[in-house]
């Protein structure tokens, strides 16, 4: 983690600032690829050290970096879900998984401060009133039941959102991102101004 905090190497053209502002990250996003929306196992299942991809272990996995999180107040974590896949073979239980994620995560382990937060970038993906967003005043997260796979892929055979999908999650992601820091500022006693604009090309 001392590695990725200090990382400044430029891998791509888009990533970093022109002029490296000097520092640690202090605001860490992080998701797994389509495959771990391939959890095995049943949607209720509970935490379980035990296993590969499964509900349950997923669950365990989370459970543990919390509680490193919660060493780290001066850092923002926010988790984006897994995207989904074209199988539905376990789309109930990756829909399981993130609700799990979304609304019992951190309380289900009693964790209070403000520096965690999850966007459910695979309900975005999986139906066109399918959303995690900040609207009317309001953060709302809704889907549909049944709308657990296949509406926001590339295409047959490719599991990667498409450009248009993905643009309509980046609308959503940015106001989120937004609050969640204001949020953890707020509760760190500083409000520094920071806001990201949706950009597109």
């Amino acid at each position: 983690m001392n590695a990725l905090y200090n990382e400044s190497g430029k891998h791509s053209t888009y990533t970093h600032l022109a002029t490296d502002p000097g520092g640690e990250y202090e605001i860490i996003l992080f998701k797994s690829c389509f495959p771990n929306s391939a959890l095995e196992g049943y949607p209720n299942d509970p935490p379980d050290p035990n296993g590969a991809l499964t509900v349950g272990h997923a669950k365990w996995v989370y459970n543990q970096i919390l509680q490193y999180f919660g060493q780290h107040p001066n850092k923002l974590f926010i988790v984006i879900t897994a995207p989904p896949l074209q199988d539905g073979s376990y789309a109930a239980n990756a829909r399981a998984f993130n609700q799990w994620l979304m609304n019992s995560w951190r309380s289900s382990n009693g964790y209070s401060l403000n520096n965690v937060a999850v966007f459910d970038f695979y309900n975005a993906l999986t139906g066109p009133n399918n959303h995690h967003r900040y609207t009317a005043g309001a953060i709302e997260h809704v889907f549909t039941a049944g709308m657990n796979n296949s509406y926001y892929l590339s295409s047959s055979g490719d599991d990667h959102p498409n450009i248009t999908r993905s643009r309509k999650a980046t609308d959503e992601l940015i106001p989120l991102l937004n609050i969640f820091y204001h949020r953890w500022q707020t509760s760190l006693g500083e409000m520094r101004s920071f806001y990201l604009p949706v950009v597109r090309k």
